[in-house]
């Protein structure tokens, strides 16, 4: 997920509907090892 978030943002992609996806899929029990992403 973090890889994939960072493509995005370095591209400049809207994604914001595999955003919210990716965040209710996986990120939401791991949001403290993200770290600064």
């Amino acid at each position: 997920a973090r890889d994939q978030l960072r493509t995005w943002r370095e591209n400049s992609d809207r994604k914001s509907r595999e955003i919210v996806n990716l965040w209710d899929d996986v990120l939401v029990n791991k949001v403290d090892s993200l770290g600064n992403e």
